[in-house]
């Protein structure tokens, strides 16, 4: 669980590397995953986040930190009503800091409550004024986001900025694709980040961080470096 306390240079640091990235084709999904990861790492509170994003009348989570938002997320999109939803569709900040008497979502209570999850804020990434998803971050602990309004607005103020960027720099089609190339990879690079985790007895911020160092030196695709990692474990195994 991160550190409630929120450290000023630690979060000036993640903003920066996230400003710091350049969107190419290629690195795309591995922004998407960083923003995720610097989210989880710096905001106070939060125990797993997930980035939503809605592309042609269809709503998709395209990166999380933790396995378990993917139900979270998924029943939101199903029944249309939860956080992230009207995130979007309003485009104000929606929380509930106290989701066991939350009365406005009982589908998505009852995921939130098996899956532990004691709070939520989802915070709308707006490009030219209109919002096209959210940054969704969720807590074990009542009242989880108390002090960190502010830390993630600056996050969904920077990740709206680095969308808005994608989608000057290609066509809606591209991005689609690209989106849903990120999603057909995720499953590759959560067995790397398995497998580096085991064999580097390394957090998942670091697994993810040796994988993207890879891909950055290699010139590769992230899903490509995932690959070699997943395969060279299953020949060794033999």
């Amino acid at each position: 669980m991160p550190d409630e306390t929120e450290n000023p240079e630690e979060i000036s640091a993640s903003l920066t590397r996230m400003a710091g990235v350049l969107l190419t084709e290629e690195t795309l999904d591995a922004i998407l995953d960083l923003i995720s990861s610097l989210a989880r790492s710096t905001i106070g509170g939060a125990d797993a986040v997930s980035v939503t994003l809605a592309r042609d009348a269809e709503i998709i989570t395209a990166a999380y930190s933790d396995d378990a938002v993917i139900e979270l997320d998924q029943v939101q999109y199903q029944t249309h009503s939860g956080p992230c939803v009207a995130a979007m569709d309003e485009g104000v900040v929606i929380e509930s800091r106290k989701l066991a008497e939350e009365t406005r979502w009982p589908e998505f209570r009852v995921v939130a409550a098996r899956n532990k999850m004691a709070a939520v804020r989802s915070v709308p990434l707006v490009v030219q004024d209109r919002p096209i998803g959210a940054l969704n971050l969720y807590s074990q602990q009542q009242r989880g986001f108390d002090e960190s309004h502010d830390v993630a607005a600056l996050f969904a103020r920077q990740a709206s900025i680095i969308l808005a960027n994608a989608e000057a720099y290609t066509s809606s089609e591209r991005l689609n694709e690209q989106l849903r190339e990120a999603l057909q990879s995720r499953e590759m690079i959560g067995q790397a980040k398995g497998i580096l985790m085991e064999r580097e007895g390394c957090s998942p911020d670091e697994a993810f961080d040796i994988l993207r160092r890879a891909s950055q030196n290699s010139n590769k695709k992230l899903r490509d470096i995932a690959t070699e990692v997943v395969e060279s474990a299953a020949q060794e195994s033999r």
